[in-house]
């Protein structure tokens, strides 16, 4: 039996997930902010980052009504919503956490190509609605100094790389508790969790949605 206990396997899971999603969600991100700017030449930036928060808010409502639904099966339902609903949706909630401040900041013309920028950025992000982001500068202090635009290289990135492993697993921890804490409700039994569930995403994708646009704006 592995040593590692529960939580720290959790955590490892989680930080599999936002560094797969770092990864793989920018140019999907930079796809869905092209695509909102066709259907609309005339958008502001303002008007495009809040099209892309609104559709999160949406899909966050809905994901949150479908997974407390679950606990309207008396008994084996609250169950498989305890030990696979809270795991399987906070992982998805993660990614696509990730992916609507990703485009937010592709939204505002923000150049994140540099991988360690990106991840800076979207903790930064995470750790500011959790209440975990302490020691990191404003995004906009990050652009400040050069960093966050094409310019990547006129400054050393010895500090993010530095910054970005010493709170990246507290960062998104704190973020799946908070989180978590706000979806707990929708465990509750006979379908009071379903109204539950949708109403706490909603809670979290908005306020994150918040944080995402005052980061990068």
């Amino acid at each position: 039996m592995s040593a590692q206990t529960l939580p720290e396997k959790a955590a490892e899971s989680l930080m599999a997930v936002f560094d797969a999603a770092v990864d793989q969600q920018w140019r999907r991100a930079q796809g869905r902010v092209e695509s909102e700017r066709r259907r609309h030449p005339d958008a502001t930036a303002q008007e495009v980052a809040a099209s892309v928060v609104r559709d999160f808010r949406r899909d966050l409502t809905v994901i949150g009504g479908l997974s407390g639904a679950l606990a309207a099966v008396p008994g084996p339902g609250t169950a498989v919503r305890l030990v696979g609903g809270l795991s399987a949706e906070g992982l998805m909630l993660l990614e696509r956490s990730v992916l609507m401040a990703l485009a937010v900041a592709a939204a505002y013309g923000h150049d994140l190509a540099d991988v360690e920028i990106r991840k800076y950025a979207l903790l930064r992000v995470l750790g500011a609605w959790a209440g975990a982001a302490e020691g990191m500068a404003s995004f906009s202090s990050v652009v400040a100094a050069g960093l966050g635009t094409k310019a990547t290289k006129a400054v050393p990135m010895s500090a993010v790389h530095a910054i970005n492993r010493a709170v990246g697993k507290r960062v998104v921890v704190k973020w799946a508790t908070k989180s978590g804490t706000l979806r707990l409700g929708s465990a509750l039994p006979f379908g009071i969790g379903a109204g539950l569930g949708a109403g706490g995403n909603h809670l979290m994708a908005r306020g994150l949605g918040k944080v995402a646009i005052a980061e990068f704006r």
